[in-house]
């Protein structure tokens, strides 16, 4: 069955959980390109800590996409300071 991961027969694809972990992906890249293009000395810790942010999105199902909330919270916080 693993080799229906990710195609249009993947029944599971279809749940809240899975779209959110990809779009996470997704916003991770987003994160990356935008801290290379952000990054100064002054601002080198703020972009570290932002960088780190994906370490803390753990568990599963709902407490998973908690602390994914939390992290893209505290994302745009620190988008904004830098």
């Amino acid at each position: 069955m693993r080799g229906l991961r990710g195609t249009a027969f993947d029944l599971f694809d279809y749940n809240h959980g899975c779209r959110s972990e990809r779009g996470a992906i997704d916003w991770y890249a987003n994160v990356l390109s935008n801290s290379a293009r952000l990054l100064r000395p002054e601002n080198a810790d703020s972009v570290a800590e932002l960088l780190c942010l994906p370490e803390n999105i753990r568990g599963y199902k709902e407490l998973k996409l908690t602390s994914l909330d939390r992290a893209k919270t505290r994302a745009v916080e620190l988008l904004q300071t830098i």
